[in-house]
């Protein structure tokens, strides 16, 4: 049987971004690839071949990426709606943020393309906040005319969220399925 390849194990991870200095990284050795860790209320944006990775119970994460630009980016906000501050915890917010960072890092809204994760009904005999969440974010694309590419919303689950931020690509697991 032939000896496998040594995993890749990059010794520093790309430079960040300006402002997104204080997310986590790691290089994952499974994936050979440097990954971004967020958490509710964040965001993050890369314009190298990094990927982002959350945990969504209610919450919605969004993804956006240009291609051409090669620039791409997640958010993860817990309520829809615009809120009473500027907070990334709102739908409305944290995604207008994602929206005009990826435009400052080179993208354009023309080829801005989106998909969307989370929104699960989590917790049982409360209001559905994850609906709530799923009914804005559709709504807010749709006036703001972003094209959606890619969904797995709603449904009785968690998931874990991994997004190239170059490629667009995003692996899910289902958690609790």
């Amino acid at each position: 049987m032939p000896a496998s390849a040594p995993l890749r194990i990059d010794a520093r991870p790309p430079p960040a971004l300006r402002g997104y200095g204080h997310v986590t990284r790691y290089f994952d050795r499974l994936t050979s690839a440097w990954t971004a860790q967020i958490i509710a209320g964040e965001v993050y944006v890369s314009a190298d071949d990094e990927d982002i990775s959350t945990v969504l119970g209610s919450c919605v994460a969004v993804c956006m990426r240009d291609a051409r630009a090669g620039v791409g980016g997640m958010n993860h906000f817990l309520l829809g709606g615009e809120g009473s501050e500027r907070e990334l915890r709102y739908g409305g917010y944290a995604t207008r943020f994602l929206i005009d960072a990826l435009l400052e890092h080179g993208a354009r809204r023309e080829r801005l393309e989106v998909s969307l994760f989370g929104g699960g009904r989590v917790l049982s005999g409360h209001r559905d906040v994850g609906a709530a969440n799923i009914e804005f974010i559709r709504d807010f694309l749709s006036r703001e005319r972003l094209p959606v590419v890619e969904e797995s919303l709603g449904g009785p689950y968690s998931r874990r969220v991994r997004y190239g931020s170059r490629t667009g690509v995003a692996r899910l697991v289902m958690l609790g399925a």
